[in-house]
């Protein structure tokens, strides 16, 4: 009996000590370091470069150059005289425009533009139109229209623009203006470089009284396109 006891205890005892070696090394598998198997991340650009791409983008973002196209160039006036009332007022800038309407579909010779005056005056506060269109017909009828008209504050109350127009249209001698009224005559002379004229303007709103505008202005050789 006493020998079996004393196996049994060797027994438990070895026991024991198997479970704490176990015990000990899956406490050391636990807590002991574990070698990183990841490096560090790398970027794709070293930093210098990445800022250098930031730049790169930032300025591929800005508009092109030029984007949209020039606009038309602005003529000085040289002694072009506008006046209205019979005051003088200071004509600074010239634009003479490409007819929004083409030649061929007013029906003149060869379809040329020549024939055909949009022409624009700039001024402290105004802006003056002037508009020559003519053809010959058959049988040598001359037929055409001439129209002025004149907006900004200069012709307004000072705090608000005014717009103020008239117009007439040729049937070979004869000339009218609205509807079939009869009209002295043409509002202009347009010969080669200049036109000049004088014309009576009613308000467009009709708020206002008539006025009086004069001009002897020179035309630039030069047709723009003023649709952009």
């Amino acid at each position: 009996m006493t020998r079996q006891l004393m196996v049994v205890v060797c027994v438990l005892v070895l026991a024991g000590c198997a479970d704490a070696d176990t015990t000990g090394d899956a406490e050391s598998v636990t807590t002991a370091p574990q070698p990183s198997t990841e490096g560090p991340v790398v970027t794709t650009q070293p930093a210098d470069q990445q800022a250098t791409g930031d730049e790169d983008t930032a300025g591929s973002e800005e508009a092109p150059s030029g984007a949209g196209g020039d606009g038309p160039e602005l003529i000085p006036a040289g002694d072009s005289q506008v006046a209205i009332n019979g005051e003088p007022v200071a004509a600074n800038s010239l634009l003479r425009c490409e007819p929004f309407s083409a030649s061929e579909e007013l029906g003149l010779p060869g379809g040329e533009d020549s024939e055909v005056l949009d022409l624009q005056v700039l001024g402290d506060g105004y802006i003056l139109f002037i508009g020559v269109s003519s053809e010959t017909a058959p049988g040598d009828i001359q037929l055409g229209s001439q129209s002025v008209s004149i907006q900004g504050r200069a012709v307004g109350d000072g705090e608000s623009t005014g717009v103020f127009e008239t117009s007439v249209r040729q049937n070979g001698d004869q000339w009218f203006g609205d509807g079939a009224e009869p009209a002295d005559g043409p509002l202009m002379e347009w010969t080669g470089d200049r036109v000049a004229g004088s014309a009576t303007l009613a308000d467009t709103f009709e708020a206002a009284d008539p006025i009086e505008v004069t001009f002897d202005v020179v035309v630039p050789e030069e047709v723009q396109d003023c649709s952009l």
